[in-house]
């Protein structure tokens, strides 16, 4: 992979602003908290360009010369470099003036997305899901195994909960919005997400988790549940390098990446099985990357018969349906300011969304790979699809695309 020198960011990493002279860091910053509140749709200031991969660093720089523009990253995680943009273009111009080069593969706003999740009105303190896609008879034949390695990419993940310690591998988690290998939550949706997944079984404390497989906690969103495009195909491109058999995205944006895109491509060419959340805006506008052909786009239920009416639909958006709505689990131990501010508890708590249907299925997707060790990404894809329960209209529609997500089928 060609080093890169540009920041990956899809809703929180580390952006560096060369307007303004300094770095906006993990959201902390009060710059970048008023950029996100206005609503913008990408990072100002810079861009994403992929250039033709024979060209020399000096001829990269020389062309960048030739608008003032200098790189503001260079990773080793994707081929594209973050560069700024010059200050007599606005980031669309820049975009537009680079991608017209004959040696630029691609030029395009470091686009920002968020996690996916409607707030809670009231607790809901049991656990609806696994009995509404069959859990509870897969777990009498298998209940996981730490051979499959599930990456979740999102804010992160307390790393000490009591309900998650025995399956979170501390030795493969990654912070890219901080930079560093401490994938620390610090807004709640990463370990409510996780908790979904991978929960321990039969503790005596808290929720069951769907399958008990080794979790890769991958940070690529900050304290608001932002994260911009260069940090997410970062994200994926470090879990795939690191052995991850699913990916899950409880995230998204309506921006159509170039990074993010070729990334899941990558993943997916690499056996990777990748899911994504279908959003929550109750439109059928692409929403990426559950929009892309290489990612299981997941739709969410409020009841096991039901869509939630703030899903997602759309051919391109779903692919499956899978429990979302008041979905009960595991939440940060510690105090954190910004879920706080939206009423939830510490230790266990209730979410609602398409983030909470999205790992629902990508534990599907690892409990297929433990049953069936041999099975590669494109026949347990398959087989997901033929043994999802029709919901909706016969057949496939866009409401539930091939129905609801099977953890236990019978054929």
């Amino acid at each position: 992979m060609r080093r890169v020198s540009g920041m990956l960011a899809v809703g929180v990493a580390v952006i560096c602003a060369a307007h303004t002279g300094h770095a906006i860091v993990g959201g902390t910053d009060a710059l970048w908290e008023e950029f996100f509140a206005a609503g913008a749709a990408y990072v100002p200031g810079e861009m994403l360009v992929k250039f033709n991969e024979h060209m020399e660093d000096d001829a990269i720089k020389a062309l960048m010369n030739q608008v003032g523009s200098i790189i503001l990253d260079d990773s080793p995680w994707v081929d594209f470099l973050v560069i700024s943009v010059p200050e007599d273009m606005t980031v669309l111009e820049a975009a537009d003036w680079f991608g017209a080069r004959s040696e630029v593969i691609y030029a395009e706003p470091n686009y920002i997305g968020h996690v996916f999740f409607t707030p809670n009105d009231q607790y809901y303190w049991q656990q609806w899901g696994p009995g509404c896609i069959g859990a509870e008879q897969a777990w009498n034949h298998e209940q996981g195994n730490h051979s499959v390695t599930v990456a979740v990419l999102d804010t992160g993940v307390d790393l000490d909960h009591p309900d998650l310690d025995f399956n979170v591998d501390t030795s493969i988690d990654y912070d890219f919005v901080n930079g560093d290998d401490q994938a620390n939550d610090d807004f709640g949706h990463g370990t409510h997400c996780i908790g979904i997944v991978a929960a321990e079984i039969d503790n005596s404390i808290g929720v069951a988790g769907l399958q008990q497989v080794r979790i890769m906690a991958v940070k690529v969103a900050n304290v608001l549940g932002m994260a911009t495009a260069g940090w997410i195909a970062k994200g994926i491109n470090y879990a795939t390098a690191n052995g991850a058999d699913v990916i899950s995205m409880s995230l998204g944006m309506t921006s159509n990446s170039s990074a993010i895109r070729d990334a899941c491509l990558g993943a997916w060419n690499g056996g990777v099985l990748v899911v994504a959340a279908a959003g929550n805006s109750n439109t059928s506008t692409r929403t990426y990357p559950a929009a892309y052909s290489t990612v299981i786009g997941v739709a969410a239920l409020e009841t096991c018969t039901q869509r939630a009416g703030y899903s997602n639909y759309g051919w391109e958006n779903v692919e499956l349906a899978a429990p979302g709505s008041n979905v009960y689990s595991t939440m940060p131990t510690y105090p954190w300011f910004t879920l706080w501010l939206l009423g939830y508890s510490r230790n266990y708590d209730s979410m609602s969304g398409t983030s909470m249907a999205c790992p629902h299925v990508a534990a599907v997707g690892a409990a297929y790979f433990c049953y069936m060790p041999t099975m590669t990404n494109v026949a347990v894809r398959t087989h997901m699809r033929a043994n999802a329960d029709d919901l909706g209209a016969p057949g496939p529609d866009e409401y539930y695309g091939y129905g609801r997500v099977d953890m236990w089928p019978t054929d």
